[in-house]
């Protein structure tokens, strides 16, 4: 009977690790958005980043170059908000400030992140054609 009950208990652990998530992992790339989606959504962040990250103290921002539609108004909106941007391999002094960001798709909405060494931002947006609306609150990540 012992024997019965610990064959039974090893069983459900080793079912419990054979289930498989409903979520599917697919690595498509980045998602495409419009312009104008593109353009509210760096809008946004950017403005988001200028009261996280005031340009009193980063009086530069290091980002890579990219000719996608979402770098490309992340740079005019972050230049908007009175952030110099550094995108060439000298360093002026004083040291720029490192800024990658990333656009996620998932379930039809679009994440959009933007993280420095001492912040991170992240925002869910709908997107349509015509532009984009946030879908959830603004996530804030700080280190103590």
């Amino acid at each position: 009977m012992r024997r019965l009950a610990t064959i039974l208990l090893l069983m459900t652990f080793a079912s419990g690790c054979q289930t498989m998530d409903d979520v599917e992992a697919i690595n498509s790339g980045p998602p495409v958005v419009s312009g104008a989606a593109a353009g509210v959504i760096a809008g946004d962040m950017a403005s988001r980043l200028a009261e996280a990250v005031p340009t009193r103290s980063a009086p530069s921002l290091r980002m890579r170059k990219d000719d996608t539609e979402f770098a490309t108004a992340l740079e005019a909106a972050l230049k908007g908000w009175g952030y110099k941007l550094v995108t060439d391999d000298s360093t002026p002094s004083p040291k720029p400030v490192e800024l990658s960001y990333s656009l996620y798709s998932f379930e039809g909405q679009v994440l959009a992140r933007l993280t420095t060494p001492t912040t991170a931002l992240g925002r869910t947006y709908n997107v349509a054609a015509d532009g984009a609306s946030p879908s959830s609150p603004l996530s804030i990540m700080q280190p103590d």
